[in-house]
């Protein structure tokens, strides 16, 4: 249960910790999860609120919340005191994603770009601006297409930037370098 004693040692942890770079994942999941949405909605705002204390990026799950989601970021950024947000595994439409990109908010896109019938993710996908968009596996789950129904693994990512590189049409490289470059910048880490 997320809640004011669990932040609480979580408070302890962080600062003592170099490599805690984000909170998360954390967020909304209306799709598969039997916890209340109240209770849910709850635990993300706690979240947020630490994220923002300690001034670490927030990643957010976002399934079949977008309206939820987006609402509890605004109010609890109307303070000002905002962080780093990316939507990690982006599966929701091109309307919704203008909505995080106007806001700053990067979106995170997996091997679902790459399966044909993900056509509001492609369509999102192609328009993502720049410096607002990475690329991640969801290791375990959701293999790019051609490894549909296998393990996904790290180095199937490629898969994910080719399909990225088509969709945007640039290269590869571009997508690589420029997807590297916004996850070294979200995250404040140094480039080797």
């Amino acid at each position: 249960l997320v809640n004011e004693a669990l932040m609480n040692e979580w408070r302890k942890i962080i600062p003592d910790n170099k490599k805690i770079v984000a909170i998360g994942e954390c967020g909304l999941d209306y799709f598969k999860s039997k916890v209340d949405k109240e209770v849910q909605k709850n635990a993300f705002r706690l979240q947020i609120k630490l994220a923002q204390e300690f001034e670490l990026p927030l990643i957010v799950h976002n399934r079949d919340a977008d309206s939820d989601s987006l609402e509890i970021l605004d109010e609890e950024f109307s303070d000002g005191k905002k962080v780093p947000v990316v939507f990690h595994c982006y599966g929701s439409d091109l309307e919704f994603a203008r909505k995080l990109w106007d806001r700053g908010v990067l979106t995170s896109f997996t091997g679902i770009v790459t399966y044909p019938s993900a056509k509001t993710v492609h369509e999102a996908a192609k328009e993502v601006p720049m410096d607002l968009f990475m690329v991640e596996t969801d290791c375990p789950y959701l293999a790019p297409q051609s490894y549909r129904g296998k393990r996904n693994e790290s180095s199937y990512v490629t898969e994910v930037v080719r399909e990225i590189a088509k969709l945007k049409g640039i290269s590869f490289k571009e997508v690589e370098n420029i997807s590297t470059d916004n996850a070294l910048r979200f995250f404040s880490l140094a480039k080797e």
